[in-house]
């Protein structure tokens, strides 16, 4: 899997199950950031495949923490897929 087949599984998986904040996974089976970038490379948890991801989406949101960005009061299910659909540029 590239990192760019991974941001695309991740935004597919939030646009499938739904998107959440506060924890990985919810009951309801939606994921916040981090939970769908981290069932997206269940294939693959190298370095190798995390270290670009994380610095492509830190790169687009300018440096902010993505964590924080997720959880941001406000933030939309939309805005976080576009988000793993934008970062690619930075790959």
């Amino acid at each position: 899997m590239t990192p760019e087949e991974a941001l695309a599984k991740a935004a597919d998986l939030l646009e499938q199950d739904g998107w959440c904040q506060g924890v990985l996974i919810d009951h309801y089976g939606r994921r916040c950031l981090l939970g769908a970038i981290e069932a997206a490379r269940l294939e693959d948890t190298s370095d190798a495949l995390f270290s670009p991801i994380c610095n492509a989406i830190q790169a687009e949101l300018g440096g902010a923490n993505p964590i924080s960005w997720n959880d941001t009061p406000g933030r939309t299910q939309e805005e976080v897929v576009t988000l793993l659909r934008n970062a690619k540029r930075w790959l």
